[in-house]
């Protein structure tokens, strides 16, 4: 396929922080990253896999500062599979165990029009912890202190696969991203 037939996104930004609203169920906080995109997507620089550095919330405070870096940019031939952001929250408990604090995911914003003011758009994303579907399950996590993990965070993408779990809200994670875009005119998407 030439050049001209493809497509370009470029994704730049940064984790900014993570707020829990009673405080976090662990310390030396970190978070995983995945950007995964449709079959007719592929990198062509960038990593869309990363791993923050271990944090500690300052006493007093419910909001952790990651300032992680995240940059990546796609060639693709549609619009299909539009690039999401899947994030795993990992931290240790009183046990000194590694344990899941939750997950979160978003879409990458697409670039409205030309004449849109450049600059990084804030989104802040829900973080979701799994509960656990019986009471002997229930009772387990809550003495090892641990929560219900998933095998591959990546089902949160799809409706479908997702639909059966059970979850609860405890906090947000909050981001920076800006895109920008190579030849996507011919799509008329932003009409």
């Amino acid at each position: 396929m030439s050049i001209e037939n493809f497509y370009y996104l470029n994704v730049f930004g940064e984790i900014n922080s993570v707020s829990f609203p009673l405080g976090p169920e662990a310390k030396g906080i970190f978070i995983k990253y995945d950007i995964v995109a449709g079959d007719d997507w592929e990198v062509i620089s960038g990593v869309t896999t990363g791993l923050t550095q271990c944090s500690n919330p300052r006493k007093g405070h419910d909001s952790i500062v990651f300032n992680m870096p995240i940059a990546c940019t796609f060639r693709f031939t549609n619009i299909f599979g539009w690039p999401q952001i899947v994030f795993s929250l990992y931290g240790t408990n009183v046990w000194g165990t590694e344990v899941s604090l939750g997950y979160a995911r978003i879409h990458v914003p697409c670039q409205i029009n030309s004449s849109q003011q450049s600059g990084l758009k804030a989104i802040h994303a829900p973080i979701i912890q799994t509960i656990s579907t019986n009471i002997w399950s229930a009772i387990a996590n809550f003495l090892l202190n641990r929560n219900p993990e998933l095998r591959e965070p990546n089902i949160l993408l799809n409706g479908m696969k997702s639909k059966n779990l059970f979850t609860s809200s405890y906090g947000d994670i909050f981001v920076l991203l800006e895109t920008i875009t190579k030849g996507t005119e011919k799509l008329d998407i932003y009409s």
